[in-house]
């Protein structure tokens, strides 16, 4: 059973649970899933294989190769990309997603308005702001919306020391979580403050933002901080290394494949 297995489990099991929907999309978006193709990419582009079902077309996606092989049961043509680029891809086409069909593993079809929604969930965009706290709270976000937090931070590269997490009372006598940074270069920030703001929109079902700061280790504010807060131990980001080899459709985040 994968993470994704789990989630998928647990929300089949308690469909009226929004937390354990949310889990399920969240880590659908993360998960690298393997795109059935109707022939080989070429240039770049990729064409889904589209089968004709009774509630609707749908594409198919699988956790693993060995997963695609059980129904497949030949070669055949496929794309691996994370999940969020699959139902960007497939979004606005009135096609469904079936996940782990005909294969041993929890499986799902969702909907094209399914799709549509994971991508609106997607589509974050932090917003910059001056406001400083004056009160610092302990944090009241459950185990699960901590443990979202720490899994959206640590692949956008948290730097070196602890990320801080409390709830702050602003001068305007508004209150929200605030997660702390340790300060980077600004590509780094941005990168981070996105993972917030994703952690926000699938780890908490009454939609409440959390904040995100960015402070050098020495600033005063960390120390009014550390007795109320939650400490997330953070490692450095792994250092990129060179890859000459051409990288397949959907291997490169900078340059996703084209879904047609």
């Amino acid at each position: 059973m994968t993470e994704l297995d789990r989630a998928l489990a647990a929300m089949q099991a308690d469909p009226a649970d929004e937390a354990l929907r949310l889990r399920f999309y969240a880590r659908l978006a993360d998960t690298e899933l393997v795109l059935l193709l109707e022939r080989e990419a070429e240039a770049g582009a990729v064409i889904p294989r589209i089968f004709p079902l009774e509630d609707g077309p749908v594409a198919l996606a699988y956790e693993g190769e060995e997963r695609l092989a059980e129904m497949a049961g030949a070669e055949a043509a496929y794309a691996a990309l994370p999940g969020r680029i699959i139902a960007q891809g497939l979004v606005g086409q009135g096609v469904g997603l079936g996940l782990n069909l005909g294969a041993e593993a929890p499986s799902l079809i969702l909907p094209p308005d399914a799709l549509g929604w994971l991508v609106n969930r997607l589509a974050v965009a932090p917003e910059a702001a001056a406001e400083r706290p004056q009160a610092f709270l302990p944090p009241t976000l459950s185990e699960a919306a901590l443990s979202e937090l720490g899994n959206r931070l640590a692949p956008a590269g948290a730097a070196i020391g602890g990320t801080l997490v409390v709830r702050a009372r602003y001068a305007s006598g508004r209150t929200a979580h605030l997660v702390v940074l340790p300060a980077a270069p600004p590509e780094v920030e941005a990168a981070l403050a996105r993972a917030v703001a994703e952690a926000a929109a699938f780890c908490a079902p009454e939609g409440e933002a959390l904040d995100a700061a960015f402070l050098a280790p020495d600033d005063p504010l960390r120390a009014a901080m550390a007795a109320v807060a939650v400490t997330f131990a953070t490692a450095p980001p792994p250092k990129p290394t060179p890859d000459p080899a051409p990288k397949g459709p959907g291997m490169d985040p900078s340059r996703p494949p084209r879904l047609v």
